[in-house]
This record gives C-alpha cells, sequence and structure tokens, in this order.
C-alpha cells in the first residue's frame, strides 16, 4: 500500500489537489508507523509538508519538512533532503524569513545540482524568482527564470515551460 499511496500522493500535491494529497500521504505515514523514518518515509514525508503548505497551514508544513530533513539525512536519501531543503525555503519564504528561505533554496539547489537532477534544479530556480520577486529584485526574478525555462526546454517538459513562465508573469514579468 505504501508503495502505491506515496507516489498517488506525490502526484496529487502535483495536481495541487490537497486533501487528496494529504489523506494519501497522512495513511503513508500510518503505515511506516506514523514516523517515517524510512529511506522513503523523509520523502513522504516532504511530500506531505508540500500539501499542508499549499493548504495554507505553514506551522504543520515547517513541523513535517523538519522532520524529513532530518530523516532524509539519516538515511542518506539526497532527493528527499533537497526536496525538504526546498519546501523549508518555501515556507520561509511564504512566513517573509528571506535570509531563511535564501538558505535553504540555494541549499536545494547544490543538492539538486551535485547530482545532475536538472529538472529539480529548474523546480528551484522557481521557488528562487519567487524570494527575488518578494525582495524586488527585478533581474534576480528574470535570470531564474530564464534559467527554470531552459532546463525545462531542454528536457522537453513543456507543462514545466509554462508554470516557469507562470511564475515570471505572477513575480511581474513582462518577458525575460
Amino acid at each position: 500500500a505504501v508503495v502505491a499511496l506515496g507516489p498517488l500522493g506525490g502526484a496529487y500535491v502535483e495536481m495541487g489537489n490537497t486533501g487528496e494529497a494529504i489523506q494519501c500521504l497522512e495513511q503513508v505515514m500510518s503505515r511506516l508507523g506514523g514516523g517515517g523514518g524510512s529511506r522513503n518515509g523523509g520523502w513522504f514525508s516532504a511530500l506531505l509538508s508540500e500539501a499542508h503548505l499549499l493548504n495554507g497551514d505553514v506551522k504543520k508544513a515547517h513541523e513535517l519538512a523538519l522532520r524529513a530533513l532530518h530523516v532524509t539525512r539519516d538515511t542518506g536519501n539526497w532527493y528527499g533532503i533537497g526536496y525538504a531543503e526546498r519546501i523549508l525555503g518555501r515556507i520561509a519564504l511564504a512566513s517573509g524569513a528571506l535570509a531563511e528561505a535564501e538558505g535553504f533554496l540555494c541549499d536545494a539547489l547544490r543538492t539538486f545540482d551535485s547530482r545532475d537532477a536538472r529538472f529539480e534544479v529548474g523546480r528551484t530556480h522557481m521557488g528562487l524568482a519567487m524570494l527575488g520577486h518578494a525582495r524586488g529584485d527585478t533581474d534576480a526574478v528574470a535570470g531564474h527564470i530564464r534559467q527554470a525555462v531552459a532546463l525545462f526546454e531542454a528536457l522537453g517538459v513543456v507543462k514545466y515551460v509554462a508554470r516557469a513562465e507562470h511564475v515570471g508573469l505572477e513575480c511581474g514579468l513582462a518577458g525575460y
């Protein structure tokens, strides 16, 4: 069940269906004994954190993301580490803690870049663009959006090209 529900919950997060995502991922965490201390449990905790952030529960998201980072570091799950770092950056951004957001987002970028995880590098650039927007740094926004779009185009991920362009528009870019 965990093998099926975990990725299903992740798919719901991607679609923005937070209710279904939380339901699936909480079942996963329950089946893992609540702690999610396994290699994939940390990643599922990070996904659950993102679902709670998208649902507006910043406190719960932060708690789960910290747990995810701890578990993924303990188990050596580099993908989960980067995911937890990125979600912690987004949580800090949502809380207005811009220096903390920058630290976590840059950590995530280094984690994903060190493993040539170009898709996740692109997603992290979108988070850094949002940070640039919060700081009023149009040049940073444009630079990160350009990098994200270039990565997604090279990977042939049209949906994410559009998402990156949308983030650029939300950040006030007419073009990049």
